[in-house]
């Protein structure tokens, strides 16, 4: 009874406290990036496997280029190729199809990617995730997948996502 009457009495302070245009977020976890989640409206396997150090090689260094600029730039894609001397190395690359903002790829973002594709494709599988909420696409591919599409001036984001 005790519990109950200072549990209900807490949930009363958080409501009071809280600005009624936003809403109070109560983590029972104490691992953040657990709330951290891409709203992804698609995922698609590629069906290449990736060597694992390669592909996070590749992914450290999009994260580690994201943190010193503004991001993706508006209408164009940013890929990252690790290693650059192997054609079955790994390219990470991300899509901004917003029209004006910079995108920062932030690292949990793409933890969750790797993720997403773990679950869909298995561990260290090439393939895409969209968010169309975001206006983001994120790739993971082999070097000679991507280097081929840009020697063919294929398309690599959706359809009007970027400028050319």
């Amino acid at each position: 009874m005790r519990f109950a009457l200072l549990s209900a009495l807490g949930a009363i302070i958080t409501t009071l406290a809280t600005p009624s245009n936003t809403s109070a977020v109560v983590s029972l976890s104490s691992n953040s990036s657990d709330e951290r989640r891409i709203p992804v409206e698609q995922a698609r396997c590629y069906g290449d496997s990736l060597n694992k150090d390669w592909y996070l090689g590749s992914r450290n260094n999009l994260t580690e280029w994201s943190l010193h600029t503004k991001g993706v730039s508006p209408g164009r894609h940013h890929a990252e190729i690790y290693p650059e001397t192997e054609m079955f190395g790994v390219t990470w690359y991300v899509c901004n199809c917003k029209y004006i903002h910079h995108q920062k790829v932030l690292a949990w973002e793409l933890e969750d990617v790797q993720r997403i594709l773990n679950e869909k494709c298995g561990e260290y599988q090439s393939g895409y995730v969209w968010s169309g909420k975001w206006s983001k696409g994120y790739s993971v591919v082999t070097n000679y997948w991507y280097i081929q599409r840009i020697l063919n001036r294929e398309r690599l984001c959706p359809i009007k996502c970027t400028f050319f």
